[in-house]
């Protein structure tokens, strides 16, 4: 089922004018492997697995849940369910979800649910949504989708999600050194080249992509935010950051390291404490 709980906000209207060629562009991402990979840390974070499961069930007696934050076209979504949750998608793109409907409709998810909603406003509304789920997750440099200022109300909405005691994973670009470099190429979307024109706008402190071809011709920003400020906006949103790991996915035995390790991307793992 979808439920309508829509607001209008930042990125917004990149993702809708990007839906139709979305799947073809990024046809190369492995969602059942990516899902394995995080399923890993399940057993591998002290104390995750004894929060989200006893035997097989949540803290209450029934199949964990769990929210997938911003889940896009919902590729995730099965695989998590075939971990054993029960698993619900969020997005704030109504085009976005009408994709994760057909992923949920391929792989005969029955139990499936799809919330049309804006994170950031999570924490003043959707009140359904509070304290519903064992664990949340958000895939593709989710904080990235957010100005600094913006950060905190879009972690607040998560932690408003989750139970006391529950965890929040979410994969994350450190802060380079310098700003990235310009770039200005084509991108193969199922035989259909679209040109990626993208360099750093100082005068809006993010990066910004235009994406265009015969009949697409938008714009995403693309915010980086330094470590400590990802602390402290975990920390502002009422939850506590248990570690962060340097992940390389392309390593399918050992996709897992230290922060202090060469990778770049990381995996932040959170924790909504009991008392909040």
């Amino acid at each position: 089922m979808t439920e309508n709980l829509s607001h209008p906000a930042d990125n917004i209207g990149f993702y809708r004018a990007f839906a139709h060629v979305y799947t073809a562009a990024y046809r190369d991402v492995d969602a059942d492997e990516t899902v394995r990979q995080w399923a890993q840390l399940l057993d591998r974070i002290e104390g995750m697995k004894e929060s989200l499961t006893d035997d097989g069930l949540g803290a209450d007696g029934r199949v964990p849940r769990l929210l997938d934050v911003a889940c896009g076209p919902g590729w995730h979504l099965p695989a998590w369910s075939a971990c054993g949750f029960d698993v619900w998608g969020l997005d704030v793109n109504p085009e976005m979800l009408s994709l994760a409907a057909g992923s949920i409709s391929r792989h005969q998810m029955s139990a499936a649910h799809l919330v049309l909603a804006d994170i950031r406003e999570v924490p003043t509304a959707y009140l359904e949504l509070h304290r519903r789920f064992d664990l949340a997750t958000a895939h593709f440099n989710f904080p990235h989708l957010f100005s600094r200022q913006e950060l905190v109300s879009a972690l607040s909405g998560v932690a408003a999600c989750l139970r006391p005691d529950g965890y929040f994973l979410f994969d994350f670009t450190p802060l380079p050194p310098t700003p990235p470099e310009p770039v200005d190429e084509f991108v193969d979307a199922g035989g259909q080249q679209l040109r990626l024109n993208g360099k750093f706008d100082d005068s809006l402190g993010c990066y910004v992509q235009h994406w265009s071809c015969q009949d697409l011709d938008t714009v995403e920003h693309y915010w980086f935010h330094g470590a400590n400020e990802m602390r402290e906006a975990i920390a502002s949103a009422g939850m506590n950051l248990k570690c962060v790991l340097g992940w390389h996915p392309e390593n399918h035995a050992a996709p897992w390291e230290s922060p202090s390790g060469t990778s770049h991307r990381a995996m932040y793992v959170c924790h909504r404490l009991l008392q909040s």
